[in-house]
């Protein structure tokens, strides 16, 4: 994505990467910075780019917001490519204006799509919240619903991994203080969910993006500051999500507005789990090489489990069967590349998930 302070003119471009590259590190192949169609007046999008899984488990949607339009593009990212003609929506206001840059803030702002790839969310720095419906199977955007912050300037927008609560972050002009506020999305109505909002955290300075995590946490952004804060139970209402401030350092580096921007597949791992089984099974050694051993709780041992190592993407790697398992069981990871993981194990008595690296 090109920036406001480009004045948006590079649009939606991809490149390839082979991870075959360089050692196993990866790098660009010849296929680079191709820029995608998006028919608006002026050729351009907005800097709000998500992604989220197909309904089919595997393909995935690549979803932008036109400039000066009030049309959303979809791209199916499948394994044949990336599709060129967009599935194109026209929905809720046309999104133009705002300070900064070229008069261009508006274009400035995070979108997200909810775990169950039902919900779209995205911020207009200057202008409002929106929220809309998501289609997973069609890559289709309808039914517009505005929201307000409680500040001026708006920025980060995230769902929980339950699809329950959405989480807003809104700043005042100049940045002294931050709003983070949170919707009901399970409240009756639009009216209802438009009054749900509760101010769950009030910040000095400027805490901007929010990222879901795979530990089932929303992370938050502060500019120049050397820590992120958190949302330890974002499926709880109010308060009782649990806002934590300064809950990882980034030692001697500082933060700025932006986090590194995930599909909704990561947050829909841990959507299902069961916190008290996930609790009582453990993963040793962690971090792993060549195997890992899984023990699991009394109430999941001598079950059949399925268990699937999860990738950052959402995406099952690889999968075992073990019927009428003995607990603890052992795992080779030879198959698996260096990175972190989400172990996910599925019986008759619930869901649990671990997080695992792979070293």
């Amino acid at each position: 994505m090109d920036a406001i302070d480009n004045n948006m003119v590079g649009g939606l471009r991809y490149s390839i990467i082979d991870m075959s590259l360089r050692g196993g590190l990866g790098d660009v192949t010849a296929t680079k910075s191709v820029r995608l169609p998006t028919p608006t007046l002026t050729g351009k999008v907005t800097e709000k780019l998500t992604a989220a899984l197909h309904s089919n488990g595997r393909d995935y949607w690549v979803v932008v917001h036109g400039w000066q339009s009030n049309v959303f593009y979809s791209f199916l990212l499948s394994p044949t490519g990336i599709s060129t003609t967009p599935v194109a929506s026209i929905a809720g206001p046309v999104h133009q204006g705002g300070g900064s840059f070229f008069g261009a803030a508006n274009a400035v702002g995070y979108m997200r799509i909810s775990p169950n790839g039902a919900k779209l969310a995205l911020a207009q720095r200057d202008s409002q919240f929106e929220l809309y419906d998501f289609s997973n199977s069609t890559g289709s955007v309808s039914n517009y619903m505005s929201l307000q912050g409680s500040n001026y300037l708006r920025y980060g927008i995230e769902f929980s991994p339950d699809n329950s609560r959405l989480y807003t972050t809104s700043y005042s002009d100049g940045g002294y203080d931050t709003s983070v506020d949170q919707f009901n999305l399970v409240a009756v109505g639009a009216s209802a969910i438009q009054n749900s909002r509760q101010t769950i955290a009030s910040i000095s300075g400027l805490c901007v993006a929010i990222q879901a995590a795979p530990n089932g946490k929303l992370y938050l952004s502060a500019l120049n500051k050397n820590y992120l804060s958190s949302i330890e139970q974002p499926n709880l209402l109010g308060n009782s999500a649990g806002f934590r401030t300064n809950s990882v350092s980034l030692g001697q580096r500082v933060g700025q507005n932006g986090l590194p921007n995930f599909p909704n597949a990561v947050s829909s791992v841990v959507a299902s789990t069961t916190a008290q089984l996930s609790a009582a099974t453990s993963l040793t050694p962690n971090p792993a090489r060549a195997q890992v051993t899984l023990t699991l709780p009394a109430t999941m041992a001598k079950q059949s489990v399925e268990v699937d190592f999860i990738n950052v993407l959402g995406q099952i790697v690889a999968h075992e069967a073990r019927p009428s398992a003995a607990s603890p069981l052992t795992f080779s990871l030879a198959q698996l590349a260096q990175g972190v993981y989400t172990v996910r194990i599925s019986s008759a008595a619930g869901i649990a998930s671990k997080k695992l690296v792979v070293e």
